[in-house]
């Protein structure tokens, strides 16, 4: 099932990806084709080469702004890179 996506009230536009809130928590979809790439997201950052979309579990992806591909990584919320990694992250409420 894909999900069409107009001006989508509580959304977050990245590049091609935007962060939607259905009923009850925020997803990640590809800002055309409505498909989801992450779901439960807690918060994102945006730099100028890369943003980071951070998932409520360990996952988070890591869009290249320039053309616009992503990839998804995992990483434990006990690596002391993880600390780094959301520092500066805006959260979603």
């Amino acid at each position: 099932m894909t999900l069409r996506l107009g001006i989508v009230p509580y959304a977050y536009y990245i590049s091609w990806y935007v962060i939607g809130r259905p009923p009850t928590s925020y997803n990640l979809y590809e800002k055309h084709s409505g498909i989801t790439i992450l779901d439960n997201v807690i918060g994102y950052k945006k730099e100028k080469e890369k943003s980071y979309v951070f998932g409520e579990d360990t996952s988070y992806i890591v869009i290249d702004e320039e053309n616009g591909s992503y990839s998804k990584k995992e990483i434990e919320k006990t690596d002391p890179k993880y600390k780094d990694l959301i520092k500066g992250m805006k959260e979603l409420k």
